[in-house]
């Protein structure tokens, strides 16, 4: 009885350091594996900072954010992961490919609804049309880097997509 409590144990954690998804990935994208993320400093959180569940689009469903890795290993980038009303699981990719030699330092954290200053606000240099601060009415995720520049990953309306802004560099 004591062995299946321990197993039982055992899977919950698993599961919960796991960036698991109940559906089919994007074709050419996988998790990432256990060597690639092995860094001590994902063990603060359950998830190793490779994903965070959250309302991201106000769809009343709660929607994930998953660090996925191409399957040919050129790269990573963050996903969100939201079901669409036709109840189908769709996946936006939220930022461009990354090199791989940054993902031993990246990672996700779930951020509340709010105004966030941007780098363009913090008086780090502004793009053509970048503004000053962004406020989201949803949950948001922080793509960053440990010891790193942080960006703001949140749904837009207007593009009905993902939509991103640096929050540091």
């Amino acid at each position: 009885m004591l062995g299946r409590c321990f197993l039982a144990l055992g899977s919950l954690f698993l599961a919960a350091a796991t960036p698991y998804v109940d559906t089919q990935l994007p074709n050419g994208w996988r998790l990432p594996s256990n060597d690639e993320t092995a860094q001590s400093w994902r063990l603060k959180s359950p998830t190793h900072y490779l994903s965070v569940n959250g309302d991201f689009a106000d769809r009343g469903a709660a929607g994930k954010a998953i660090i996925l890795v191409k399957e040919d290993n050129t790269g990573f980038a963050p996903f969100l992961v939201l079901a669409a009303p036709d109840g189908q699981t769709r996946y936006f990719q939220a930022e461009k490919i990354n090199p791989m030699r940054y993902l031993q330092d990246e990672g996700l954290r779930l951020l509340p609804p709010g105004s966030y200053k941007t780098t363009c606000g913090k008086g780090y240099g502004c793009s053509e049309g970048e503004k000053d601060s962004v406020t989201v009415s949803t949950q948001a995720v922080e793509f960053f880097q440990r010891d790193g520049p942080e960006r703001l990953i949140y749904w837009n309306n207007d593009k009905d997509g993902p939509s991103e802004v640096w929050l540091s560099d």
